[in-house]
C-alpha cells in the first residue's frame, strides 16, 4: 500500500518540477515559487501513527519489530522503560533528543494531584530524583545523545529520566521516511502533562494501534484508556494489536478469548463494531531474530525461541500483516485525500492558466470587432457607456446583494440538511437510550453510541454534499446572469465578459468547492466534534446526574449533546460558504470595471485615432493566432501530465 503511495507521490513531485521548469502554466497568483512549495508541503508530507497499551503489554518489543525490523532500540522491562512521550522520526543518523519540562510545569508538577488526591510529585518523581543538580542545569532545555543510553532518560533508574517530558528518536528505518510514529505512556500514567501531549499526538494521528497483552485480553485498564483517549478517534483509524500471543498455550485459545470479550455487553457497539480490526502477534519473534542474525543471542532468547518455534510464531509472527493493515489505514485515511489533492491542484493549473489566455483572446477579438465600427456606431457606444456609467456600478451593488440573497439560500438548505440528519440520529440515540435496562449499561455505552451514530450516518459528509451541490447551482446560475445583465447594459461583447468574468472568479469559486469538499471528508472534522463529545459526557458522568439511573435527565443530556455537534457542524460548512463569499462577488466586480475600462479606451483610441489600419488588424491577427497555438500546447502538455499522474 504505502510502495504504491509513494509510487504516486513521486509522479506527481515529478510532475511540479516539470510545471515550474516549463513555465507554461504561470499565470495570476501561480508562479515557480508557488509550485516548488505544493511540492515541498507533498515531500514533507508525513503520516502520524501512534501507539498506546497499557505496560507488559511489549508494546515496546511490538514497536522494535514494526519500525525497527526487529533491532531492540527501545529497551523493554517489566519497569516502565518508556513510560514517555516517544517520538520516533526518520534521520540518517541515529540519536536521541530528550526535551526536559519548562520550569512552570515543573511548579505546577510540585502542586498536581490525581483525581484520587494523590500527590503525582512526592510520590511519582521525587523517589526516582538520582541527581538533584540536573533540575537547575535541565529544566527548559533540551539534550542530544545516542540512541544506546535512552535508559537514562526514559527508565526509572535514569539519571533524567524525572526532568524528561519527551523524547525524540531518530533512526535511519525506511518506514520513517514518510511515517512519525508516537509511542504513547502506559495507560496509568497519571501525569497530566504527559497526558495532555499524548492527546494531541492521538488527535493528529492518521492511525493509532492499541497493544493489549493477550495474558488479560483488553482488560478494565484498556476500556478505559481507549475510551479516554481514543473514543474521539474514527474507528476506521483504530487497530487492536493483541500481542505476546506465544505467552497463551494456543492461538486458537487467544481466539477464543478474542470471540468471547466480543460477546460482552460492554464491548458491543463500542471497541468492537464494523469498522474495528484486531491483529494477533508475537512480536517476539523478530526481536529474536534480529539477534540471532547478528548472532546476539543469550540463554533467555534461546529459551523463548523455543517457546516460539514449537507454537509456530517463530517464522510468522504476524507482525507483517500488522505492518500491512497500518499501511492500508494510513492510506485510506490520509493518503489518498492527499494524493487525489495534489492531483486535483496539477490538473487546476491548467484550467487556470486556459481561462487566462481565453481571456486574452477573447480580449483581442473584441479589439477587432470594435475597429470595425464606424465613427457613428463608435460615437454612440461611448455616449451609452456615459449614460449607463452609473448604472453599471450601481448594477454592482444589486449583483452583490442578489449573491448575498443566494448565499443566504445556500445557508438555508445547509440548516436544513443539518436538522434533518441530526433529527434521525436524535430519534436513535433515544430509542437506543430507553433500551437499556441499567445506569451501567447507559454508563459504558452511551458516549460510544453517539460516535458510532455520527459516523455511521457520515453526517459532515452529507451535509457538505448539500452545500457543495447548491453552491456550483448557484454560481454557476449567478456567473450567467451578471453575464446578461452587464451585456445588456454595455452592450459590449458577451464572450468578453464571459471570459473575464470566469477568469476573475477562478480561484475563489475553486477555493470555495475545495473547501467545503474538504469539510466533506474531513476526518478531523468528525474527531474534532467527537472530542467535544467526550469532555462533555466525562463531564456529566462525574456529576450526580450519572449516578441516578433517570432515563429522562439523560435523554435531556443526549439533546444538549448533540444540540452542540449540530451547531459545530452547521457553522463550520456555513462558515465556510460565508467566507469565499466576498471574493467571488469581489472577483465579479472587477470583471466587470476591467471590461468597462478596456472597452472606454478602445473607443476613444478609435475615436481620437480613426478606425486601425490593416497593418494593426493583421498583428492582432497574428497574436490571436500564436494563442490559439498556445492553447494547442498547453493542451498538449496537459494530456502528457494526466497520463504521467492518473
Amino acid at each position: 500500500m504505502l510502495e504504491n503511495f509513494n509510487a504516486k507521490k513521486q509522479k506527481l513531485l515529478d510532475a511540479y518540477a516539470r510545471l515550474a521548469k516549463s513555465g507554461l502554466v504561470f499565470s495570476d497568483g501561480l508562479d515557480e515559487n508557488t509550485l516548488k512549495d505544493r511540492a515541498s508541503k507533498l515531500e514533507n508530507e508525513e503520516f502520524i501513527l501512534a501507539i498506546a497499551g497499557q505496560m507488559k503489554a511489549g508494546k515496546s518489543t511490538l514497536l522494535n519489530a514494526l519500525v525497527f525490523g526487529g533491532e531492540p532500540i527501545l529497551p523493554a522491562d517489566d519497569t516502565p522503560l518508556t513510560a514517555k512521550i516517544t517520538e520516533i522520526r526518520y534521520a540518517k543518523q541515529p540519536k536521541l533528543k530528550a526535551n526536559f519540562y519548562s520550569k512552570d510545569e515543573w511548579e505546577t508538577l510540585k502542586t498536581y494531584k490525581d483525581e484520587n488526591g494523590r500527590e503525582f510529585f512526592k510520590n511519582d518523581i521525587v523517589p526516582t530524583i538520582k541527581d538533584k543538580s540536573v533540575e537547575a542545569r535541565g529544566l527548559g532545555t533540551s539534550k542530544e545523545d545516542k540512541i544506546e543510553n535512552l535508559g537514562e532518560y526514559v527508565a526509572n533508574k535514569g539519571l533524567y529520566t524525572p526532568f524528561v517530558k519527551t523524547v525524540e528518536i531518530y533512526h535511519p528505518s525506511e518506514i520513517l521516511r514518510q511515517l512519525i510514529v508516537v509511542d504513547t505512556p502506559g495507560t496509568n500514567d497519571s501525569n497530566k502533562f504527559r497526558s495532555q501531549v499524548t492527546l494531541d499526538w492521538i488527535g493528529r494521528c492518521d492511525a493509532a494501534i492499541y497493544a493489549s497483552y493477550a495474558g488479560r485480553m483488553l482488560d478494565e485498564n484498556d476500556y478505559k484508556f481507549i475510551t479516554n483517549y481514543l473514543l474521539h478517534l474514527a474507528s476506521s483509524k483504530r487497530i487492536i494489536a493483541v500481542n505476546k500471543i506465544d505467552t497463551a498455550n494456543s492461538e486458537e485459545e487467544v481466539k477464543s478469548d478474542l470471540e468471547r470479550i466480543k460477546q460482552d455487553d460492554k464491548f458491543k457497539d463500542t471497541i468492537f463494531n464494523d469498522k474495528s480490526k484486531f491483529v494477533l502477534t508475537a512480536a517476539l519473534a523478530d526481536v529474536i531474530k534480529f539477534k540471532e542474525k547478528n548472532g546476539k543471542l543469550d540463554e533467555d532468547d534461546e529459551f523463548y525461541k523455543k517457546k516460539l518455534v514449537k507454537k509456530g510464531f517463530y517464522e510468522n509472527s504476524r507482525v507483517e500483516e500488522l505492518r500491512e493493515l497500518v499501511a492500508k489505514k494510513l492510506v485510506e485515511n490520509k493518503g489518498d485525500d492527499l494524493i487525489a489533492s495534489h492531483t486535483d491542484f496539477i490538473m487546476q493549473t491548467f484550467e487556470r492558466k486556459k481561462r487566462e489566455i481565453d481571456d486574452r483572446r477573447a480580449s483581442l477579438q473584441n479589439a477587432l470587432n470594435v475597429s470595425v465600427k464606424s465613427n457613428e456606431e463608435i460615437e454612440a457606444s461611448i455616449k451609452k457607456i456615459e449614460a449607463n456609467i452609473e448604472q453599471i456600478y450601481q448594477s454592482q451593488n444589486e449583483l452583490a446583494n442578489e449573491f448575498d440573497e443566494r448565499i443566504s439560500d445556500i445557508q438555508d438548505e445547509i440548516e436544513g440538511a443539518t436538522v434533518d440528519k441530526f433529527e434521525k440520529v436524535r430519534k436513535f440515540l433515544i430509542d437506543k437510550l430507553y433500551s437499556y435496562n441499567s445506569i451501567n449499561d447507559i454508563r459504558y455505552r452511551i458516549e460510544w453510541d453517539v460516535k458510532n451514530a455520527l459516523e455511521d450516518n457520515a453526517i459532515f459528509k452529507e451535509i457538505a454534499k448539500v452545500a457543495r451541490e447548491s453552491l456550483e447551482e448557484n454560481i454557476e446560475a449567478f456567473k450567467y446572469e451578471v453575464i446578461a445583465k452587464f451585456e445588456k447594459i454595455t452592450g459590449f461583447d458577451q464572450t468578453l465578459i464571459e471570459n473575464r468574468v470566469n477568469h476573475k472568479t477562478f480561484t475563489s469559486v475553486k477555493d470555495m468547492q475545495d473547501q467545503v469538499s474538504a469539510l466533506a471528508i474531513s476526518n478531523r472534522t468528525v474527531e474534532n466534534a467527537l472530542s467535544d463529545s467526550t469532555r462533555f459526557w466525562q463531564r456529566w458522568f462525574d456529576t450526580e446526574k450519572g449516578k441516578e439511573n433517570y432515563k429522562a435527565k439523560l435523554s435531556s443530556a443526549i439533546q444538549d449533546n448533540l444540540a452542540q455537534i449540530q451547531n459545530i457542524v452547521k457553522d463550520k460548512i456555513k462558515n465556510v460558504v460565508s467566507q469565499n463569499a466576498d471574493e467571488f462577488i469581489n472577483g465579479i466586480k472587477t470583471a466587470m470595471r476591467e471590461c468597462e475600462e478596456e472597452n472606454r479606451k478602445l473607443y476613444e483610441e478609435i475615436s481620437v485615432k480613426g478606425q486601425l489600419k490593416s497593418t494593426e488588424v493583421a498583428a492582432i491577427k497574428e497574436r490571436i493566432k500564436d494563442i490559439k497555438l498556445e492553447l494547442e500546447g498547453l493542451d498538449k502538455f496537459k494530456n502528457e501530465i494526466e497520463t504521467e499522474i492518473k
